[in-house]
């Protein structure tokens, strides 16, 4: 297509473990596709807390002629997932998460995270909620609504965290949380 003037790319790589695919077309049509890229190597190993997994996961993206400036929807798993560094925080080291899902929709730089969902881990969760994307990760703001179920793998650390938050559990054990503000400064309540 570079011959006859219609740019197109249409990319296939290795990446961390895994494989990515890409389609893009003069259109600004992009499409994004992951299996099996580990999110672990892909992080600064001096982060005070690092995210485990194999990530798999497609994006759409419409009219993006800028970064940032399309439409589109994504949805993303991470499985096998797990957190690292928590014992700062008085947590074990490592807590398991199992499987995370993350479906929504993106316009510009506002993100609709239509369904968080956490599953097969040492707690559970499920929500949905917004994020606006600023010029910097820690100004990148926040409105979540969570609801997380502790489960019989939930360490009593955990639980005891919950407890020291004030917020106080739902008939059925779980907790509803709403997280806002930036990502720097996040306001739990």
């Amino acid at each position: 297509r570079l011959l006859v003037g219609d740019l197109a790319v249409d990319l296939q790589a290795k990446l961390s473990g895994g494989r990515v695919e890409a389609q893009a077309d003069p259109d600004g049509q992009l499409q994004l596709e992951l299996r099996g890229v580990e999110i672990g190597p892909l992080q600064q190993s001096r982060l005070p807390y690092r995210l485990q997994g194999k990530l798999n996961g497609n994006l759409r993206v419409d009219n993006s002629v800028a970064v940032l400036q399309g439409t589109g929807e994504f949805r993303l798993q991470l499985r096998d997932s797990f957190l690292l560094g928590l014992e700062r925080i008085g947590l074990p080291e490592r807590l398991d998460l199992g499987l995370l899902q993350l479906e929504g929709k993106f316009n510009q730089r506002r993100f609709s995270l239509e369904k968080i969902l956490l599953t097969e881990g040492s707690v559970e969760m499920s929500g949905g909620g917004t994020l606006l994307l600023a010029e910097t990760v820690e100004q990148t703001r926040l409105n979540l609504n969570i609801r997380l179920h502790p489960t019989r793998l939930t360490p009593d650390s955990f639980r005891n965290l919950l407890k020291l938050s004030g917020i106080k559990p739902t008939t059925d054990g779980s907790y509803l949380l709403r997280v806002a503000g930036t990502l720097a400064h996040p306001v739990l309540r």
